[in-house]
């Protein structure tokens, strides 16, 4: 019975304390209870007592934005504006280009039917001045056997250009002869006698009278180039009697001038064909053929002598190898004897080489000539 008692009591006991922990727990309760709202007060008090330094803090986080936006806005606009200038450049470059393309499809179209026309013009000029005797030589010309050759031909076609027709006199040209173009600078060889007249003085006393011979240069001297009727002014530069020897220049020089090229007569052989190209007669540039009768000195100056046709107006024509290189040019001609007829005597390559170099050695002036790459070195 006593221990039922014991244990009863110990039953109230703990009755006791589950509920005295109730209220505990009410208490803390109402401590929580109040101290929200003393919390609240205190806010309270705490935002009366502070509201300058909120609206400053809320007026800085606005200046900030509103930075942050302004940059944000002013690198769009850089973006945008970097992008608008490489779109308009990209346009120009666009446009630039097919400008160009336009000009340069105008400027064809322009000069395809400028030179269509002047082409037709031309070719209407051609039809108009293509005459009978030009049919005619054109045919000569093509009539020929195709494995045909002649030295005449041959050096005809490669020398003719070389070879200008001359005027001379004092008022009026009163000689026609011939010249041999020396080098692109425009200097021409011919002879003394074509571009000056002579005049004879008796000196001395009666017992022993002295017949002086003086020279003296014509006025005008002009030269027509090979198929060419434009009358060129020239310069007599100097000129030898003793062998019959000139030299000449065009005052205003041509461009389409064709130069010599000088062989040597000590390699000519007897017997070897010639072709001699001049002013025959004074009826323009012709050709003739002949060969080497020999080499021999005339008056101590080294002369060619040829069987090629020497008519009047052919003094100072070349003569030419089968290479069409000068051998010399035609000088004189015997005509006391009729033994003589048909010969001519050419002053050769080498006393016409040696005069140019003493000109340029004594007298101070320059004149070029060239030698034949044909000729064999010793």
């Amino acid at each position: 019975m006593q221990k039922e008692n014991i244990s009863d009591k110990k039953k109230d006991i703990d009755n006791i304390e589950t509920i005295d922990s109730p209220k505990e727990t009410d208490s803390s309760q109402e401590t929580s209870q109040n101290q929200p709202e003393n919390d609240s007060s205190e806010k309270q008090n705490g935002s009366e007592k502070t509201p300058k330094k909120s609206d400053e803090i809320e007026e800085k986080d606005e200046l900030t934005k509103a930075k942050e936006e302004a940059a944000i806005y002013k690198a769009k606009y850089k973006s945008y504006l970097i992008i608008a200038l490489i779109a308009l450049f990209t346009l120009n470059v666009i446009g630039g280009v097919f400008g160009y393309l336009f000009v340069e499809n105008s400027y064809k179209n322009a000069l395809e039917k400028a030179s269509k026309g002047l082409y037709d013009q031309i070719a209407d000029e051609l039809k108009n001045s293509i005459t009978y005797e030009v049919l005619k030589e054109y045919a000569r010309e093509y009539y020929l056997p195709d494995n045909y050759t002649a030295a005449g031909l041959y050096v005809n076609q490669l020398a003719r250009s070389s070879v200008v027709e001359i005027k001379s006199g004092n008022i009026t040209p009163t000689v026609r002869a011939t010249g041999v173009v020396l080098n692109e600078d425009g200097y021409v060889l011919t002879n003394a006698h074509v571009v000056t007249f002579s005049t004879e003085v008796h000196t001395g006393d009666i017992e022993d009278p002295t017949l002086i011979t003086i020279y003296k240069e014509f006025e005008k001297v002009n030269a027509l180039l090979y198929g060419s009727n434009i009358e060129h002014d020239m310069e007599i530069i100097t000129f030898d009697p003793s062998l019959d020897l000139a030299i000449i220049k065009f005052k205003d020089i041509p461009e389409e001038l064709a130069p010599i090229s000088f062989t040597l007569s000590d390699y000519s052989n007897i017997g070897e064909e010639t072709v001699a190209i001049g002013n025959a007669l004074g009826l323009g540039i012709s050709v003739t053929t002949g060969v080497v009768m020999g080499n021999f000195e005339y008056q101590d100056i080294k002369m060619i002598q040829t069987d090629t046709l020497a008519l009047e107006g052919m003094s100072g024509a070349g003569v030419f190898n089968i290479n069409a290189e000068l051998l010399g040019i035609v000088s004189f001609k015997f005509t006391d004897s009729s033994n003589m007829a048909g010969v001519s005597f050419c002053l050769s390559s080498e006393e016409i080489i040696k005069y140019i170099d003493y000109l340029n050695a004594e007298e101070g002036l320059d004149i070029e000539y060239s030698l034949s790459p044909n000729l064999p070195e010793l």
